[in-house]
């Protein structure tokens, strides 16, 4: 998914340089160590995750149209340290958070939604048998941490920025409210929120691939197909 994904980007700035001699270049502000936390995932899988990224840039001559960004432009210490010091800076106390996801037709409220489908399912695969009252009680309450540190971020990115950047998102944007443009990387299977990396690409044909969630590609007897260095492709 990472991989067809750089593709998608990488094309976007040279279809760029196509009409304007100067082309682009995407800056991805990558930087699990924001969500991990929250989200059972180790720091060091996050380091492991980013360098791979960097690796895949360099292996695939994409250097002029693709970066990596995350915290260390701001921040020195270990992930602790680092997140104390972003949500110090940038963080919106947890009471608002769940004051501007009230309101009805906020982006906030939408987010908060999408937020908790996405616990809920990385509950779940933590614990099958969690019971329905339990888990949608956590997923929620999931969903209003992510849903703060996803506002964090977007402050923090917004800090890094310059005022003649364009700030795009692999989330789906709408409304007059959108701050950001909304990019597709790969096409869905009806889920505009799925994203490469909350999905699963599935091979179709020859050389056509779209997202669908994980429980989908299982339950059609799907395979995990692996790159030479054994990690999931």
């Amino acid at each position: 998914g990472e991989r067809i994904g750089l593709q998608t980007l990488a094309e976007v700035c040279q279809d760029i340089k196509s009409v304007y001699s100067p082309g682009g270049q995407v800056t991805i502000f990558s930087d699990g160590r924001v969500f991990s936390d929250i989200e059972f995932v180790d720091d060091q899988t996050v380091v492991d995750y980013r360098q791979g990224l960097e690796d895949m840039i360099k292996e695939m001559g994409f250097e002029d149209e693709v970066e990596i960004s995350s915290l260390s432009q701001l921040y020195q210490g270990d992930s602790n340290e680092v997140r104390s010091q972003f949500m110090s800076e940038f963080g919106t106390p947890m009471g608002q958070v769940k004051q501007l996801a009230s309101v009805n037709g906020s982006k906030e409220q939408d987010l908060h939604k999408v937020f908790t489908r996405l616990n809920r399912e990385m509950l779940l695969g933590q614990n099958s048998s969690m019971k329905d009252p339990e888990l949608n009680e956590k997923a929620i309450e999931g969903g209003y941490g992510t849903l703060q540190r996803s506002l964090a971020w977007s402050a923090a990115i917004k800090s890094m920025s310059s005022e003649n950047d364009l700030t795009i998102s692999t989330h789906p944007q709408k409304g007059q409210q959108a701050t950001k443009i909304g990019i597709s990387l790969l096409p869905t299977n009806n889920d505009p929120t799925l994203t490469p990396w909350h999905g699963i690409p599935v091979k179709i044909g020859d050389d056509h691939f779209i997202l669908t969630h994980r429980e989908k590609a299982e339950a059609l007897g799907l395979s995990l197909i692996r790159d030479t260095k054994n990690n999931p492709s």
